[in-house]
């Protein structure tokens, strides 16, 4: 066709041009360079056999020579731009690829987070919510719902909050109940070109919880400053006493006071060496190397011969224990901290007027678990309902007098779960306490 329509003055080579553009479009590479060469050399043979027919000047030379470079220059050119569209491709896909794998992050981040979080339009509608929001506010389901429909508390503080966003929201009570209180904060965001709010909701209890953290590290820090201090006067205090024991002079009654003396002395510091392990949250383990077998029914009988020197005489302790001999494993110093803090306990929050107060020590083993087990009752007026769930939480006190420190029972329960036993409060029918300790068996840890 190039040859019949007289070489390359007829434009016929621009075509073989683009076809060449097309060629190297398809095929990259050394291919697409050999179909320019090949156009290129078909071009100059053609010129050759046209100039044995006919005569033609040194221009259609050129032309033809002109149009054997353009082969190569278009094949190299259309290579580079496809190169390039290739790379930009790839380069589109990876990027597409990261932002897919950090939505994918942030989905997991924000399922994995303790706070509830809502995205809410400005018609109060839920366009997302995730799991921790679906716990909390009680619902299987929030996406789509309306926030004035499930929380209408929070849907009044949400206006509320778009008329003055310095507002500091208070917590508010879901509509459902048995639910916590939750306290929100919200967050203006944009979601699709359009303004949204963030709401997130956190558990008040969750915040309690780590508030007390903060007073455990904090009472920590400040029973590692002074156990140093208290520890020598009881130093001192000890050996001083061990030196009066030594003198002829003493009688045997000032004999027993010092023993006395002495003995509370070594067990002040035994209780300062328990409050500093549990501030430094060891785990139980770690006092497994102290823990042996103990027979409690003994041991419970020499503690009440001793524990009755303190008490006055309107108070009144009594023991009842199996006739068999019931053993545990357990260290015996903290034993003795466990049922000194709670026959105190009960001593404290029995008091009547004109009348003693009373409190048994009931040892037996349980008939379904075959577990010793330790029941410290009183005849005081017992715990309200709605305290028994924060009774071992620490800091937390019953006593409007200024007594308690709130750290009694907590300090009493973990030295129980060190002890691998269990302390449980159990009111009783006719008035009055009854925390139960669950001992382990001896044979279950040997």
């Amino acid at each position: 066709m190039f040859y019949a329509a007289a070489g390359p003055s007829s434009g016929i080579g621009n075509l073989l041009i683009v076809t060449v553009a097309i060629a190297n479009s398809l095929f990259r590479g050394q291919i697409g360079l050999l179909i320019a060469a090949i156009s290129s050399i078909a071009i100059v043979l053609l010129t050759g056999l046209l100039s044995l027919s006919t005569n033609i000047s040194i221009s259609t030379y050129i032309q033809a020579a002109t149009l054997g470079a353009l082969c190569f220059i278009s094949a190299v050119l259309i290579q580079n731009l496809i190169t390039r569209m290739r790379t930009s491709e790839a380069l589109a896909k990876q990027k597409a690829s990261d932002v897919a794998n950090l939505q994918i992050l942030n989905n997991i981040i924000v399922e994995q987070m303790p706070s509830g979080v809502l995205l809410v339009n400005k018609t109060g509608q839920i366009i997302m919510a995730n799991n921790e929001a679906l716990h909390l506010l009680g619902e299987p389901v929030l996406n789509g719902l309306s926030v004035a429909n499930i929380f209408p508390e929070l849907y009044t503080a949400i206006k509320q909050w778009l008329n003055n966003p310095k507002l500091e929201l208070q917590p508010l009570q879901p509509a459902k109940k048995n639910l916590h209180k939750l306290r929100p904060t919200i967050v203006q965001s944009r979601h699709s070109n359009q303004l949204v709010i963030l709401v997130f909701l956190e558990s008040i209890e969750m915040i309690a919880k780590q508030v007390q953290q903060i007073k455990l590290a904090s009472l920590g820090h400040l029973t590692a400053s002074i156990a140093h201090e208290i520890r020598n006067p009881l130093g001192a205090l000890s050996h001083a006493v061990q030196l009066l024991k030594e003198s002829e002079n003493m009688d045997t009654q000032d004999q027993r006071l010092l023993q006395i003396i002495l003995n509370n002395s070594d067990r002040m510091n035994n209780i300062i060496s328990n409050v500093l392990q549990l501030s430094r949250k060891k785990p139980s383990h770690t006092y497994n190397y102290e823990m042996k077998p103990l027979e409690l029914t003994l041991w419970l009988e020499n503690f009440i011969l001793e524990y009755q020197e303190t008490l006055r005489p309107d108070q009144l302790i009594e023991l009842d224990v199996a006739t068999r001999p019931i053993y545990t494993y357990i260290i015996p110093s903290q034993l003795h901290q466990i049922v000194t803090n709670l026959a105190n306990n009960g001593f404290r929050h029995t008091k009547k007027e004109n009348e003693a107060t009373h409190i048994w020590l009931m040892l037996y083993i349980d008939s379904a678990t075959q577990l010793p087990q330790l029941d410290i009752l009183d005849n005081g007026p017992g715990v309200p309902i709605e305290y028994e769930d924060k009774l071992f939480e620490p800091f937390f006190t019953t006593s409007n007098d200024g007594t308690g420190t709130g750290l009694g029972l907590f300090v009493t329960k973990e030295l129980c779960e060190s002890n691998q036993a269990q302390l449980t409060y159990l009111p009783r029918k006719n008035g009055g306490s009854c925390f139960r300790v669950t001992f382990c068996s001896a044979t279950s840890i040997l």
